[in-house]
């Protein structure tokens, strides 16, 4: 979960990333070119291939210059859901990979995590968290998109938090 605003929406970024890139691992969450879809990648740690990773790309029409509130959940490799402005985007899914396998490198924010891909994020990002083993529920989404609006603390769901960044400095 995160809100973000886009200087420039027609080329790719990344927003978060800790996969590696010997081969397919962990999650990257990214922004396709056209600026109409969001995309989560994960990778099972298999390889290189379309085979080794899976995509799920929802369709949002984001506008540069607006914050937005963005929300990934991962349920399984055929079920994410990505959430702008608590609206649930629709998915489609392509590549064959299967479960996450998740690397013990570092998280990157607003840039790949393979340092010579160049597809930083153009714009901000603030209140980032991210959890594993837990799925937030659509009352969670709400209140996280809700809270930045009417200026309330992040109310935020510590159970399997892994990492909260507020980025307020």
């Amino acid at each position: 979960s995160c809100w973000f605003k886009l200087d420039d929406i027609t080329t790719n970024r990344v927003f978060f990333s800790n996969e590696s890139g010997t081969n397919y691992y962990g999650v990257q969450i990214f922004l396709i070119a056209t600026g109409t879809d969001i995309g989560i990648r994960i990778g099972d740690g298999g390889g290189t291939t379309a085979a080794d990773r899976r995509n799920g790309i929802g369709d949002a029409a984001l506008s540069a210059g607006t914050w937005y509130h963005l929300a990934c959940i991962i349920n399984s490799t055929t079920d994410m859901v990505i959430y702008i402005d608590n609206i649930s985007l629709s998915m489609t899914y392509s590549g064959t990979g299967e479960a996450i396998a998740y690397t013990t490198g570092t998280v990157a924010i607003g840039r790949p995590q393979v340092t010579t891909d160049t597809t930083f994020m153009d714009g901000e990002i603030t209140e980032l968290a991210f959890w594993t083993s837990y799925a937030l529920t659509a009352n969670n989404i709400a209140q996280l998109a809700n809270s930045r609006i009417k200026g309330m603390p992040l109310q935020i769901q510590t159970a399997n938090l892994q990492g909260y960044w507020p980025m307020d400095d």
